[in-house]
């Protein structure tokens, strides 16, 4: 009997797993195959070989692995980052935008200092918030590397107002995202299960309570049940209140009245 050959025309099943082989019951059987490199699969059947790839530089040091990071402001603002660590073991960072290298002022390819090795890239984590980037690994504090135009980038030690006590040299955190406005970090080496989030609207403070009073002219006030003190807040509980100042507005404060008819107002942690 003559070996006859089928004709294959849609492969929207993709490459199929050894475990399918033989499975001719299928009707995702004929539509598959046992591998498909370096083809792109068309939605109405059909596939074809994808497109090449251009070079647009040699890795800042070609004899050592790089990490590429993505940073993205919006549709115009895109780079993707190369850290890199050159001959000398000193972390660097170049920055690439539309299919190429940015330059400096002088024509140079701009180059930044950076205080990751590649020793360091495996536990790199990172998160972004507009022209922010937030770094986290086990044996450094928390960083942000801050863009102000296309050459020009810094790294900062994060100064955290509230940094936990627990964290220290090699038990740094080292994973960290954003929850309802708030900065989360997680996971030191010595806390594994543990996470800190900053305070809503503000990623730098990471204070769990305080009755911190930073104006001249604050009041601690009862807020009664009878409402005798404010119309405005819930019984029982001592909030801080200030009298006068209408600048002293925005998402942190709560708007009151009291008996007298003069306003006030309390900051609410």
């Amino acid at each position: 009997m003559a070996l006859q050959t089928q004709l294959i025309t849609n492969f929207t099943s993709g490459e199929l797993s050894p475990r399918l082989e033989g499975r001719v019951d299928l009707a995702r059987y004929y539509n598959g195959c046992r591998e498909l490199k370096n083809f792109i699969v068309h939605p109405h059947g059909g596939a074809s070989r994808r497109g090449g790839f251009r070079l647009a530089a040699e890795a800042g040091n070609p004899a050592k692995p790089s990490l590429l990071l993505a940073f993205e402001f919006n549709a115009e603002q895109a780079y993707v980052l190369e850290f890199f660590e050159d001959a000398a073991g000193n972390g660097k960072m170049r920055v690439f935008k539309d299919s190429g290298l940015v330059l400096d002022g002088g024509g140079a390819v701009y180059a930044l200092g950076s205080p990751y090795a590649q020793a360091d890239f495996a536990r790199l984590r990172h998160v972004q918030s507009n022209d922010t980037l937030f770094l986290v690994h086990p044996d450094h504090p928390p960083r942000t590397l801050t863009r102000t135009d296309h050459a020009a980038w810094a790294f900062a030690e994060i100064a955290f107002t509230g940094t936990p006590e627990a964290w220290g040299p090699g038990n740094q955190p080292t994973a960290v995202c954003f929850f309802e406005q708030r900065l989360v970090l997680a996971a030191t080496p010595g806390e594994p299960n543990t996470l800190w989030f900053s305070r809503a609207g503000d990623f730098f403070d990471l204070r769990t309570a305080t009755r911190e009073v930073p104006l001249d002219g604050w009041r601690d006030v009862e807020i009664a049940d009878n409402g005798q003190n404010a119309t405005d807040g819930r019984a029982g509980n001592r909030f801080t209140l200030y009298a006068g100042d209408a600048s002293f507005q925005g998402g942190s404060a709560l708007k009151g009245r009291d008996p007298s008819g003069a306003d006030i107002r309390y900051y609410r942690y």
